[in-house]
């Protein structure tokens, strides 16, 4: 009879315990991921809490300052010389390497220097001519020392100046680095200027 009653007893027991609150420990409390917020805090970093629904999200964020560019990457191009701009083949912005045209100018001046080098190449190649001339007659005694010293000296001359409009037409782009003029040119009055940097 003792077996009888201690069963349904035993029972009752397991059945109470398995039902029971389970004890939660103090530090599983402290590791919640739940965050509370004071209302004067939320009102302050201006959280807003609503019900979860459809809309738009802002993409930008307004802000207060001051943008500088970068001055280590900040280069003023300045053409070498006046004229018309024709063509600019960037925009305000654009990333362009180092070399690439920036600009293309027409200008008489460009054309003026252009031309005045075809003649200093043409008046050297005379002045030449008058000293190998001149250096030949001195050598056979026909010719006197004052016009071999004088046709040696516009050729000195001439070279000097055709050096000067070489350097300026380097400058502007108008001549390679041979010192030919540039072919491919649809005009000899415009030059192109190029960005001096990447960026």
């Amino acid at each position: 009879m003792k077996l009888f009653l201690l069963l349904p007893s035993l029972s009752i027991v397991f059945l109470a315990a398995a039902c029971a609150d389970p004890a939660t420990p103090k530090a599983d409390l402290q590791k919640s991921t739940e965050l509370t917020i004071d209302a004067e805090r939320l009102k302050r970093s201006g959280v807003e809490i609503a019900e979860a629904s459809g809309g738009e999200l802002k993409r930008t964020l307004p802000l207060l300052g001051n943008i500088v560019p970068n001055e280590h990457n900040t280069v003023k191009v300045v053409a070498g010389i006046g004229g018309i701009v024709r063509e600019i083949p960037v925009k305000v912005g654009d990333l362009v390497p180092a070399d690439a045209p920036l600009a293309v100018i027409e200008s008489k001046e460009a054309a003026d220097v252009a031309f005045q080098y075809l003649e200093q190449q043409q008046r050297s190649g005379f002045a030449k001519q008058a000293y190998d001339r001149e250096k030949t007659l001195l050598e056979k005694q026909i010719g006197t020392r004052e016009s071999y010293q004088n046709a040696q000296n516009d050729l000195r001359k001439s070279y000097l100046d055709l050096q000067l409009t070489t350097q300026k037409l380097k400058l502007l782009g108008l001549i390679d680095e041979t010192g030919q003029m540039i072919k491919n040119r649809s005009k000899i009055s415009s030059f192109t200027l190029k960005s001096p940097i990447e960026g």
